[in-house]
């Protein structure tokens, strides 16, 4: 049996053990307002944390 302590972090996990993508930025222009957007949307998405590659 799993102390509830315990259990309570599996179902619902910090958000420093959370998905990390890969977001790849292929070089097109980036606005401000595009990257808040899309930032917005990580974040709905329950995604807080990100790893940026520029090519």
């Amino acid at each position: 049996m799993i102390p509830p302590a315990l259990q309570q972090l599996f179902d619902n996990p910090p958000r420093d053990f959370g998905p990390t993508p890969l977001w790849w930025w292929s070089g097109a222009k980036v606005t401000r307002d595009r990257l808040a957007w899309q930032l917005r949307r990580f974040a709905d998405g329950g995604v807080h944390n990100l790893v940026v590659i520029n090519l």
